[in-house]
C-alpha cells in the first residue's frame, strides 16, 4: 500500500484539489452535459481574459433562459460557484478555445452515464488533449441515445 501512496501526486494548485463528479441517470445524462458544455465555454472565455462575473447572468444565453424558465437553478449555482472556484487557477491553465475541462480538475469521476461523460471528457487523442469538449455531449446523447438507451418494445417480450 504505500508504493501507491508514494506514487499518488499532490494537488497541482496551492492546497485545492478539484474534483469534478457526474451523476447517472440514463438519457438524462445530456443535461450535465448541457451544463458542463456551458461551465467549459464560460473557463474558456474567463481563462483568456475577456469576462467578469458580473456578465455571467447577463450575457449568457443558457443562464438567463434556465433562470427564466426558473429550471436548473441548483445547477446554475454549482457551475457559477465551480468558475469562482476555478477561475484563480486560469492563470497556470490553458487557455482560450482548447481549454478543456480536464485542464482544470485533478480528478473527474461519475456514475453510469455520468462515466461515459467522464471518459468523453478526459480521454486522450493522438495529442494527449481530450478526445471530445463539452460541447460535443449534447450532439453525442441525441445522436446515439437509441443505441445506448434502447427502449423494449413489445416484440421483445415474446
Amino acid at each position: 500500500m504505500e508504493g501507491v501512496k508514494e506514487k499518488l501526486q499532490a494537488p497541482i494548485y496551492r492546497n485545492l484539489t478539484t474534483v469534478l463528479s457526474i451523476d447517472g441517470g440514463g438519457i438524462r445524462g445530456i443535461i450535465p452535459g448541457i451544463i458542463l458544455g456551458f461551465l467549459e465555454s464560460e473557463l474558456q472565455v474567463i481563462c483568456s481574459g475577456h469576462f467578469g462575473f458580473e456578465s455571467i447572468l447577463n450575457s449568457s444565453w443558457a443562464c438567463s433562459s434556465l433562470l427564466r424558465k426558473g429550471q436548473w437553478t441548483s445547477q446554475l449555482v454549482v457551475v457559477l460557484s465551480i468558475v469562482r472556484v476555478v477561475s484563480p487557477l486560469c492563470e497556470e491553465k490553458l487557455d482560450g478555445e482548447d481549454a478543456r475541462l480536464a485542464d482544470y480538475f485533478d480528478v473527474i469521476a461519475g456514475t453510469s452515464t455520468g462515466g461515459l461523460v467522464t471518459a468523453m471528457l478526459t480521454c486522450p487523442n493522438d495529442k494527449n488533449r481530450p478526445l471530445f469538449a463539452a460541447k460535443d455531449i449534447k450532439d453525442f446523447y441525441l445522436t446515439n441515445c437509441p443505441k445506448i438507451f434502447p427502449q423494449p418494445g413489445y416484440s421483445t417480450l415474446f
